[in-house]
């Protein structure tokens, strides 16, 4: 059955205008948020990392022995008199920080609470931290060789999903 110009034409407008949903900054708000999520519980519930897009995750590098033993001591609440002078606050340690030498990024939780996007256009979204602290102590993991911001295939996978999703949720309102 051989289609007319005007249901082509109709067709391609529909089709632009789900591009269009599609590449919404909308869109890449809730890609975005997602993929924080996909990178705070795989990191925090599982200590790993991710070296490279579309790579396999990896269990995060070992602390140094030094520093298990520091973390240890400031979750115990152990400090010297010197110290406790000089605290102007509480610091509350996250109950799902890594115990010995594991490593999940969670002494506080503060660097992982943080990560958000924060540049979202058509099309594009940045994730990172608006707080230039918890940026350094990123970038420091990173450099340790800790990698963690990458998404490995299942995570793209799992955020494909929820593109399709909301595609064919868009197709049905067209």
């Amino acid at each position: 059955m051989p289609t007319t110009k005007q249901q082509m034409a109709t067709f391609n407008k529909k089709a632009e205008r789900l591009l269009a949903k599609i590449k919404s900054p909308r869109m890449m708000r809730l890609l975005a948020k997602e993929s924080v999520d996909i990178i705070v519980k795989r990191t925090q519930n599982e200590g790993m990392g991710v070296d490279q897009n579309g790579g396999r995750t990896k269990k995060l590098r070992d602390v140094s022995p030094d520093y298990a033993k520091y973390r240890d001591k400031l979750r115990s609440g152990e400090r010297s008199a010197k110290r406790k002078a000089k605290a102007r606050k509480r610091v509350q340690y996250s109950p799902k920080g890594a115990k010995g030498r594991n490593c999940n990024l969670t002494l506080t939780g503060r660097m992982l609470r943080t990560l958000k996007p924060i540049k979202v256009d058509k099309g594009s979204a940045e994730i990172g931290w608006s707080i230039e602290r918890e940026q350094n102590k990123a970038r420091y993991a990173v450099e340790g060789e800790r990698d963690f911001l990458n998404l490995s295939n299942k995570e793209i996978d799992q955020l494909s999903k929820l593109l399709d999703k909301q595609i064919t949720k868009n197709v049905k309102k067209i």
